[in-house]
C-alpha cells in the first residue's frame, strides 16, 4: 500500500484455494494503490498477456508444468512532471540520456515473467521424454483466463476504494 508505506505478502497456496471471485478481487487489491485501481497498469499486462500467448502458440511440445506467472510494477505513479523532477540530483545529463531514461520509464509500466520451470518440459532434451504435441494448451488457458479477468477490472466503473 503506498498510502501505508507498507506491502502485503501473500503465498502462492492464497491463490490456489480461491474462487474466480476470491481471485478476481486479489487482482483488484493487486493494482489497487492508494484508492484507485490502475487502469493503466492493467491495460499494460493484457496487452503483455497477449503477446506472451501469441509466443507460446509457436512452441510445439514445450510444457510448463506447475510454472507461475511473476507480474511487477512501479506502485508509485509517476506523472511527466514528477518523473522530470526525479533527475534534479543528477549534476548533468545530456539530452539523449534525458530521453533514453523517461522512455525506459514509459515503455516498462509492468513486467511479466513465466517462472519456476523445474517441472517445464522441451522437446529433445531427455530420450525417452514423452513427446506432446501442439502449444502447451493448459498454460494458454490459464492466460486466456487471467487475460479475461483483467479485461472485466479494466472494464468495471473506476471508483475509489480505502487503501
Amino acid at each position: 500500500s503506498v498510502s501505508k508505506n507498507n506491502f502485503e505478502k501473500l503465498d502462492k497456496y492464497v491463490g490456489r484455494k480461491a474462487s474466480e471471485t476470491e481471485f478476481r478481487e486479489l487482482l483488484e487489491n493487486f493494482f489497487n494503490n492508494n484508492g484507485f485501481l490502475r487502469r493503466d497498469i492493467i491495460s499494460h499486462v493484457i496487452n503483455k498477456i497477449r503477446d506472451m500467448r501469441e509466443s507460446l502458440l509457436d512452441l510445439n511440445q514445450f510444457r510448463f508444468y506447475s510454472s507461475s506467472l511473476l507480474i511487477i510494477y512501479e506502485g508509485q505513479h509517476f506523472s511527466d512532471s514528477e518523473a522530470a523532477g526525479s533527475f534534479e540530483s543528477e549534476d548533468s545529463m545530456d539530452c539523449d540520456s534525458f530521453n533514453a531514461t523517461m522512455r525506459s520509464r514509459k515503455t516498462s509500466l509492468a513486467k511479466i515473467k513465466i517462472i519456476d520451470f523445474a517441472n517445464a518440459t522441451m522437446p529433445g532434451v531427455f530420450a525417452d521424454d514423452l513427446v506432446h504435441e501442439g502449444p502447451d494448451a493448459g498454460f494458454l488457458l490459464g492466460l486466456e483466463n487471467l487475460q479475461d479477468i483483467l479485461e472485466s477490472l479494466y472494464e468495471d466503473e473506476p471508483r475509489v476504494r480505502k487503501p
